[in-house]
């Protein structure tokens, strides 16, 4: 999911979480299993359960578009058979799912009413997390660096660098032959 650089090593800190923080993390996820599921009738008698439905609030729906437009502009910029396109076709459906989630946490961490809409906020924090993980993505699969043979070409330099015992053993095995 993302590709961070390596961090630097570090011996044991014997950091804990603290117990408030621990607590509250607690709270969180008991309150998320306890929101409830919509019953609806089915004829007479039976009730069938569906998921909450969350709307739009208009400033949530004007911030849906602005990200749904900048990742159009991004994906039309590309060549039609880019591969990367289909990674950025993903892209709404990640946001979306991300909104739901950001929703659900601040209404159960009391930050917004249990009744509101997804507002631009909310909605802004997930494209947040989506332009973050589409960055990593981008990493991932080499888009905007350096051509494959030039990255490897760092990488044989580097390792070189780090052993520069091995310089000495190529040119002597090529100078017996």
């Amino acid at each position: 999911v993302a590709f961070p650089d390596p961090p630097e090593a570090s011996a044991e800190t014997w950091h804990e979480v603290p117990e408030e923080l621990e607590q509250g993390y607690a709270e969180v996820f008991l309150d998320l299993l306890g929101l409830e599921m919509v019953a609806e009738a089915e004829g007479t008698s039976t009730a069938r359960y569906r998921p909450y439905f969350i709307p739009l609030s208009d400033d949530g729906k004007e911030a849906w578009e602005e990200f749904t437009a900048a990742v159009a502009k991004l994906k039309n910029s590309l060549d039609k058979f880019e591969p990367y396109r289909g990674v950025l076709a993903k892209l709404q459906g990640y946001c979306m799912r991300l909104t739901c989630i950001l929703w659900c946490l601040r209404r159960v961490c009391g930050e917004i009413p249990t009744d509101s809409h997804i507002d631009a906020e909310t909605i802004r924090r997930a494209v947040n997390l989506v332009w973050y993980f589409e960055a990593h993505a981008r990493r991932c699969l080499g888009i905007g660096w350096a051509d494959k043979p030039a990255r490897l070409a760092k990488r044989i330099l580097a390792w070189l660098a780090r052993n520069p015992e091995m310089k000495d053993r190529k040119s002597t095995r090529l100078n017996s032959s």
